[in-house]
């Protein structure tokens, strides 16, 4: 018995002085990047905190743009088409075969084209792999999104060339023609490299996070912002929103329904209307209408008619502080203008 203690105690050792001789370093290289990955998010959570609507920026060359419009689509695949050096695409869903007909002449033209896709939507798990193996059978550098990282990649932005897309709508037909939906575009250099810090990062499967004032990325930082930019209302706030299920939004909306008397508009779609949550808020004075088009998939948020949110984040817990998504925010008067046409006519004002 003592025999044996003593040869297993020689071969731990053994084992010991071979790990700390080929891969001490690995292991300390490994620490060390993950006290770098907590200092980058700390930084980056500082900087949320300490937003407020004063430090959006107003955007080089900005444009809305609202669907149900099939020109938009027009007017994408074009963009597309035009590319001269890059096509970064970071999306939930991809089957309009317009765009993926692009992309592939895109690749073919010499275009650095990447493809970031979530590999299984809710509810919709394989809608995503035709496509992913027509783009790679073509060619195209095309990548799923690391589930290890976030419970689903929702994301909806895109780059081409020096333009930045972010939709609230994801690459398909019924977005184009059937949803309400949005889609905002600028030419910012500041915000454009950024974005394309982001997306190349979660291209390679890295969880790394870089800061942007007229930026919101969930999952690390956006429920903070989110919180700030609501809480910042004085005057009334307008919302487009899928549903109304994260508790603690909910209760912030009637925190300054009660604390403020902030004048609150909500349109969701109308298959939500009956959700217990709908009944607590509008028994508090809160005003929800159901959109009366075919399908309200967008997510934006107004606040006093001066600053807007355009982007992936619904109301959830998943979508807050466990998915990836994107959005962004923005305050040029031309196109809050337009917004508000739009969402005067959806609510009925």
């Amino acid at each position: 018995m003592k025999k044996e203690k003593i040869i297993s105690t020689v071969i731990f050792v053994v084992i010991f002085v071979l790990f700390a001789i080929f891969f001490s370093k690995d292991y300390l290289d490994f620490q060390e990047n993950l006290f770098k990955k907590s200092e980058q998010e700390q930084l980056v959570l500082k900087e949320a905190e300490e937003f407020n609507v004063s430090k959006i920026e107003n955007l080089e060359n900005a444009d809305l743009k609202i669907a149900p419009d099939e020109k938009i689509l027009s007017n994408f695949v074009e963009k597309l088409d035009k590319a001269e050096k890059n096509i970064y695409i970071e999306v939930y869903m991809l089957t309009e075969k317009r765009i993926t007909e692009s992309l592939k002449k895109a690749r073919n033209r010499g275009v650095d084209v990447k493809v970031l896709l979530e590999k299984s939507p809710y509810k919709t798990e394989n809608i995503n792999n035709k496509v992913f193996e027509e783009l790679k059978d073509a060619g195209v550098n095309v990548a799923w999104s690391n589930e290890k990282n976030y419970y689903l990649n929702h994301s909806k932005f895109f780059v081409i060339d020096d333009l930045l897309i972010a939709s609230t709508g994801n690459l398909t037909y019924s977005t184009f023609t059937v949803n309400r939906d949005f889609f905002f575009y600028s030419s910012d250099t500041k915000l454009l490299q950024t974005v394309k810090n982001i997306f190349e990062n979660d291209f390679k499967g890295k969880k790394v996070d870089f800061y942007h004032n007229n930026l919101i990325m969930s999952p690390n930082y956006s429920r903070v912002k989110l919180e700030k930019y609501l809480q910042s209302a004085t005057k009334n706030i307008k919302i487009y929103i899928q549903y109304l299920k994260d508790e603690k939004i909910n209760n912030s909306l009637l925190a300054l329904k009660k604390e403020k008397n902030i004048d609150i508009e909500i349109i969701i779609d109308k298959k939500n209307l009956e959700d217990e949550s709908v009944e607590i808020l509008k028994n508090a004075g809160i005003k929800i209408k159901g959109f009366d088009g075919k399908t309200m998939h967008s997510k934006a948020i107004l606040i006093d008619e001066k600053y807007l949110f355009i982007g992936s984040i619904n109301f959830s817990e998943f979508s807050i502080d466990k998915n990836r998504e994107f959005g962004v925010f923005l305050k040029e008067e031309n196109l809050i203008k337009n917004f508000l046409e739009i969402f005067e006519k959806d609510f009925g004002n």
